[in-house]
């Protein structure tokens, strides 16, 4: 599967899920804000969910790493809550739309069938194993750990259908916190951490780095 391009910062620590077992997802069609139908995807997606000012989708997308016909690009905020709280946004929206990137915004990612796949235009119908690789960068929700392990949970069960055979889920934490040996030396105990591999065999996926 398709890896992330190494950035200017590295994140601390990037686990990386198999999905390990057949899945399967739902369909189709376009974006919450208003705008011309966008054109079919190209398959498998690359998945970008929760991306704050859209910075790091516009960094893949001028990487070459990714094709941006296979980039979908995902804001929790509507277009105008983006462009009002980040200084930065529109240039990385119009990089995105230029480069012919999809973007999408309000997306829940722990609620992607409700809120992404009715809005992907997919060829012939597709309507499984459409990602490659989904990757979210630092979640967070208030509610200390109990509240980590509800969202990270929630995200996982809701991609997991998504993967495509040998695709990937990548989440970034802060070193420390996926509980896992790649933090090495700060690895955090059983009680302080999100125990990342627990709640990912839980929904059929593979710690794999």
């Amino acid at each position: 599967s398709r890896r992330a391009p190494e950035l200017a910062q590295a994140p601390p620590a990037l686990l990386g899920y198999r999905c390990a077992g057949r899945h399967d997802c739902r369909d189709l069609m376009s974006s919450a804000s208003p705008g011309p139908p966008p054109a079919a995807r190209a398959l498998p997606l690359v998945l970008v969910l929760g991306d704050g000012d859209l910075g790091y989708s516009a960094a893949l997308c001028a990487s070459g790493a990714v094709p941006p016909e296979r980039l979908v690009a995902t804001t929790l905020e509507t277009e105008a809550e983006l462009l009002r709280r980040y200084e930065r946004a529109g240039a990385h929206l119009e990089t995105l739309r230029r480069a012919g990137a999809l973007v999408l915004d309000a997306v829940d990612a722990t609620a992607l069938p409700e809120t992404l796949l009715p809005r992907l235009p997919l060829p012939g119908g597709a309507d499984r194993g459409i990602l490659s690789l989904a990757r979210f960068n630092f979640p967070h929700r208030p509610g200390g750990l109990k509240g980590a392990h509800r969202l990270l949970g929630s995200v996982m069960a809701s991609v997991t259908p998504l993967l495509a055979p040998g695709g990937e889920l990548e989440v970034a934490l802060l070193a420390g916190q996926g509980g896992t040996p790649a933090d090495g030396e700060r690895l955090r105990q059983w009680g302080d951490n999100w125990h990342c591999a627990l709640l990912g065999a839980r929904v059929g996926l593979a710690l794999v780095r």
